[in-house]
């Protein structure tokens, strides 16, 4: 599986990490602004030169073969790389919130609705009561 990843925070190169560690999975582009976080791990997981990027647009502009796109952009700025992302047809992970408003959770929901998207919310289970008990067992 070929994966794009917007966003090399914890989150994004976490899940780039885990994909990758597989072996079912290879990262074929990433996007991060940060430039010590977007070569760090695109030479730690060996992403090609041509699909590292300082920004999700012009990693999607590229329009690389890929099977899928995680979406691990800042909270506020989901819906941008969502919208590129559905439109060409990759099925997209896209981290939690989805949105931060109803407005823009409104707005997912029309372009997955408009695109026929494949879309799934990464949601993570570290601050429910069960996972805080857990940690004080």
């Amino acid at each position: 599986m070929r994966l794009l990843v917007a966003g090399a925070g914890a989150r994004g190169s976490a899940y780039a990490r885990l994909a990758v560690a597989t072996g079912r999975a290879v990262v074929a582009g990433l996007a991060e602004p940060r430039r010590f976080l977007r070569e760090g791990l695109a030479a730690e997981l060996g992403v090609p030169e041509e699909g590292v990027f300082d920004d999700w647009e012009a990693m999607l502009a590229a329009r690389l073969p890929a099977d899928g796109v995680i979406i691990a952009t800042p909270d506020r700025g989901h819906t941008g790389p969502f919208a590129a992302a559905v439109s060409q047809g990759y099925p997209v992970l896209l981290e939690k919130p989805a949105a931060v408003d109803r407005a823009g959770c409104a707005e997912l929901e029309r372009l997955s609705l408009t695109f026929g998207a494949s879309a799934e919310v990464c949601h993570v289970l570290r601050y429910t009561p069960l996972t805080a008990l857990l940690r004080r067992l």
